[in-house]
């Protein structure tokens, strides 16, 4: 499974990060801060280089997006928003 395949697969982290991120109208920086990462760990993970990341980084994403780590790990299909 290459680079691209990862990031296709909707059920993925990067995936799935990459989105909200999108979506929330966010450069990889910005949520690099929010999450107090590096630019490079967040462009890491959405590109699939990084294929297990920290279980930190997990929590603190589930947290700013008001999802669940559920979602975010691909264990549930649908967004749910959590208590904000």
């Amino acid at each position: 499974m290459g680079k691209s395949d990862l990031i296709e697969d909707e059920t993925s982290f990067a995936y799935r990060l990459s989105n909200l991120r999108k979506d929330h109208d966010l450069s990889q920086k910005q949520l690099a801060g929010h999450l107090h990462v590096t630019h490079s760990q967040i462009s890491r993970i959405e590109s699939g280089e990084t294929k297990n990341p920290n279980i930190s980084i997990v929590i603190d994403a589930a947290r700013f997006f008001h999802v669940s780590t559920d979602y975010l790990l691909g264990i549930r299909s649908e967004e749910r928003r959590v208590g904000k």
